[in-house]
């Protein structure tokens, strides 16, 4: 590794001593006996841009969970210490019936573990693809994902990337809000954020202002979550991204008249 990598390595395993004595939340333990050996591993479930995701059981309860397995040198290499520490310790403070909680965690000298909620349903862009549901299933999804957002607000966290593809169904079809990565903790030194994060097609107006946003952002993803249900597309669908930000600051939203779209919906959405 060049100078640079190491530093990063410093940076990290410096930060990773804080990340060991960090205080979690009653849904997390992070207790040291955790470790490989007390989970039989499963199948690959997933890929992400630092490991696999592993369906695991428990030995002790035989309760399965989600096992994802973080490189260390991948974090380090695409230089997110910082992102993944952050989601670990807003993970450590939620537990919500409609969010993917976090259950566990360790390391070892390779590898952090996070061993999250185990969702079987897929996610709602694989649904969405398929069409495979009513209005009202839809409107039962939103009232669950309102609820966990609230509850985020209520702590003090923003997601910044509500979007179908971070919303995971359980076997019985209930919704789960996912992947904290780009999640921020707002504090009284700290009400507002101000960088561009998150999927641009889902981003509220206030973000490109410049001025500084704060939970209501995370209100606009979900109205646009709800719109392409509905609706099959997301209100504005430029492919280029300069005009995709010019129309979400300054077009009109339409609502086209649909016969299994009822009047209450869209007044939803519009809300």
């Amino acid at each position: 590794m060049g100078n640079g990598s190491s530093r990063n390595s410093e940076e990290y395993y410096e930060n990773e001593g804080k990340f060991q004595s960090a205080q979690g939340s009653h849904s997390c333990n992070h207790a040291k006996q955790f470790n490989l050996l007390q989970f039989k591993m499963h199948r690959v479930i997933g890929k992400g841009s630092f490991g696999k995701v592993r369906m695991v059981e428990r030995h002790v309860t035989g309760k399965m969970y989600a096992l994802k397995c973080i490189s260390k040198d991948q974090v380090i290499e695409m230089d997110a210490v910082k992102n993944i520490l952050r989601e670990r310790q807003i993970l450590e403070s939620v537990d919500h019936a409609f969010v993917v909680n976090m259950r566990f965690a360790f390391q070892d000298d390779d590898y952090m573990y996070m061993c999250m909620d185990l969702m079987m349903g897929g996610d709602l862009r694989f649904h969405m693809n398929r069409r495979n549901f009513t209005e009202d299933v839809v409107r039962f999804w939103i009232a669950e994902i309102s609820s966990a957002i609230n509850h985020l607000h209520s702590i003090g966290i923003v997601h910044r990337d509500i979007k179908p593809d971070n919303i995971l169904l359980d076997e019985r079809g209930h919704a789960h809000i996912t992947d904290f990565n780009i999640g921020c903790k707002l504090t009284p030194d700290k009400p507002f954020l101000v960088s561009q994060s998150g999927t641009v097609a889902y981003m509220a107006p206030e973000v490109f202002k410049g001025t500084g946003y704060s939970t209501s952002i995370d209100w606009w993803a979900l109205g646009v979550l709800f719109y392409e249900c509905i609706y099959n597309r997301r209100p504005f669908t430029m492919d280029n991204i300069p005009l995709l930000k010019r129309a979400i600051s300054n077009q009109t939203i339409e609502y086209p008249a649909k016969d299994n779209v009822s009047p209450e919906c869209v007044a939803v959405i519009k809300a």
